[in-house]
């Protein structure tokens, strides 16, 4: 097993982590305790798998994990993230992750993912699997998707995630004015007038799960 390096935050996180993993006989990297860190301690390492919490970097995950590959191009990402906000951005970015997990996962999926991981497969944890197949679609197979570009899609999914517009404005680097464009932009398109009503639409034509896996403890939240 490759090592782990430990960008999470919270120590009770990194030690339930570290018992996780102990009991495999993984090696652990546990002094990253910031960006600088962390970098610092990839430049002697060849193949690491970086376990990336999405609280970790105050400075952004996304201009962190851009680092990540530039100082370590071998290294694996998995990106443990705690709202389906944050998870969708990241895929919808194309980003280098190598695998999902999504708030509290149980041992025994830890250890998988890791493990897949590690073998250069792609992990997903079940519930944002479902979320990242209705992504893929096209408007072949989802109606309500018809006509909406790149941006609107993801503005859609963000706002159906449960995200406020300063919220999704701040994960696109736009302002709140742009995100109100783009919400009465979908308003339009969909024959909605609120959110509301794009919400329900959005899960009535199957894009957005309601309920999760019965082993996952995330559930995608409603606005109202």
């Amino acid at each position: 097993m490759r090592q782990i390096v430990l960008a999470v935050s919270g120590g009770v996180c990194r030690a339930g982590l570290i018992a996780t993993f102990g009991k495999e006989h993984w090696r652990v990297n546990t002094e990253s305790a910031n960006r600088h860190q962390l970098l610092n301690a990839l430049r002697t390492m060849v193949d690491p798998l970086i376990i990336l919490d999405s609280n970790f970097c105050a400075q952004g995950s996304k201009a962190l994990i851009r680092a990540i590959k530039i100082q370590a191009p071998q290294s694996k990402i998995l990106f443990w993230c705690f709202r389906a906000g944050s998870a969708i951005d990241h895929y919808m970015a194309d980003e280098a992750i190598d695998g999902y997990l999504y708030q509290y996962s149980e041992e025994q999926e830890w250890l998988k993912a890791c493990m897949q991981v590690h073998l250069g497969y792609k992990y997903f944890t079940p519930y944002l699997a479902q979320i990242f197949r209705q992504l893929r679609k096209d408007s072949s197979e989802v109606p309500l998707l018809s006509g909406l570009s790149k941006r609107e899609r993801l503005v859609l999914q963000l706002l159906c995630s449960g995200d406020t517009v300063a919220k999704i404005a701040e994960r696109l680097f736009i302002s709140r004015k742009t995100v109100n464009t783009f919400r009465y932009r979908l308003f339009k398109k969909t024959n909605t007038q609120n959110d509301v009503q794009l919400v329900h639409l959005a899960i009535s034509s199957g894009l957005v799960p309601v309920i999760a896996n019965c082993f996952e403890h995330g559930q995608l939240p409603v606005t109202e």
